[in-house]
């Protein structure tokens, strides 16, 4: 039965692919975990690919942010016109000059696509980012309120999240100091607008 599924999957949709999390493996040792995870991949890879289908796998744990990155991965495979959104925003990060932009979904806050120039060491800030946003919702909820945009100010960054219409938020970070908030506003509204045309004239 799941040879026939499979089968009729890859005949329907030659470009399918499935995600498969393999949980809890917190539980296992370092070296456990690599040859459990060996082990799994090769057989989950090897019955797929006789039927021509792409698996793509994820260790996770509840404890960790491998849930949220795994998510955030699948997400992000699954946006249609992926490539050329991810030019849109990468001409937006040159016109604010920015050191990175992300797209984040509303409701689960999960990433949807990230774009910079540079690499940057802290790889759970978009973690970070949506506790403080999580935190923010509540507080707003409990107060009968809401926020269209948050503006936070360090030592060595600036962080700007605006509502992106009505399903994501956008996230820019900058330094540089020919950015700044006013060119930030200005070039979303030209974002907005680029990949409204996108979806709408093609």
């Amino acid at each position: 039965m799941k040879y026939r599924c499979t089968q009729a999957l890859t005949e329907l949709s030659p470009n399918a692919r499935k995600y498969v999390l393999i949980n809890k493996m917190d539980k296992l040792t370092e070296s456990e975990k690599i040859q459990y995870f060996t082990e799994l991949k090769d057989n989950y890879e090897t019955a797929d690919n006789n039927n021509n289908l792409k698996t793509v796998i994820f260790q996770t744990s509840i404890w960790d942010i491998s849930l949220y990155k795994a998510w955030a991965n699948i997400i992000s495979d699954l946006i249609p016109k992926v490539d050329k959104i991810k030019d849109i925003l990468k001409k937006f990060n040159s016109a604010c000059w920015a050191d990175e932009v992300t797209l984040l979904d509303k409701n689960t806050l999960l990433k949807i696509l990230a774009v910079n120039d540079k690499d940057i060491d802290d790889n759970e800030r978009f973690e970070k980012i949506t506790e403080i946003i999580k935190k923010l919702k509540n507080t707003c909820k409990s107060e009968s309120e809401s926020f269209k945009e948050i503006y936070i100010k360090t030592i060595n960054n600036t962080i700007y999240v605006d509502e992106f219409g009505n399903s994501t938020y956008i996230i820019v970070a900058f330094k540089n100091e020919k950015s700044s908030l006013e060119l930030v506003k200005i070039n979303i509204k030209v974002c907005k607008n680029s990949l409204k045309e996108l979806f709408y004239n093609e």
